[in-house]
């Protein structure tokens, strides 16, 4: 009977860290919570202006727990960094790009997010993203386990011409 009551308890406590609205669903809205950005990857198109507003949202002022925004990169010229803050909303506009930001208190939770920008009319799934400015896909191999390293005696037996 205890168990069942602990475990309900441990679920409603995560339940209870969660923001209220979910993450991008009410425009070009970023939460701010848990040590996390959310959607870390987020992307929405200009108005006819080019220009985006875009609102962080602190969504976890309960737990007294602060965050910074610093824009590390984007198209010129960069928004202003946000101080440290506990509630409320940071609205800032951007032009079409491809921006990346950070918290300067938790980088070492993994706390960044990339927020990229579409000009107006681009047409759905085409990339406005110039190839200098597009990131390189990164490769990452491991060997399989058959792949299994030679010893350096092994691979110097095979490489020694035959004697007869």
């Amino acid at each position: 009977m205890r168990l069942p009551l602990l475990v309900l308890t441990a679920v409603l406590s995560l339940l209870a860290c969660l923001p209220l609205n979910s993450p991008g669903a009410t425009g070009n809205n970023i939460y701010v919570s848990n040590f996390m950005f959310s959607p870390v990857l987020d992307s929405g198109t200009a108005d006819r202006d080019d220009n985006l507003v875009v609102t962080f949202r602190w969504s976890d002022s309960a737990s007294g727990i602060g965050h910074t925004i610093v824009w590390d990169s984007g198209p010129p010229p960069l928004p202003i960094n946000n101080g440290l803050q506990y509630s409320g909303m940071y609205m800032v506009n951007l032009v079409p790009g491809r921006y990346f930001y950070h918290c300067s208190i938790h980088t070492n939770f993994g706390m960044y997010g990339v927020i990229d920008v579409v000009p107006f009319g681009t047409p759905t799934g085409e990339s406005h993203l110039t190839d200098s400015r597009r990131p390189t896909p990164v490769l990452v191999t491991q060997p399989g386990p058959t792949a299994a390293r030679e010893s350096p005696r092994q691979a110097g037996r095979r490489s020694r011409p035959a004697t007869s």
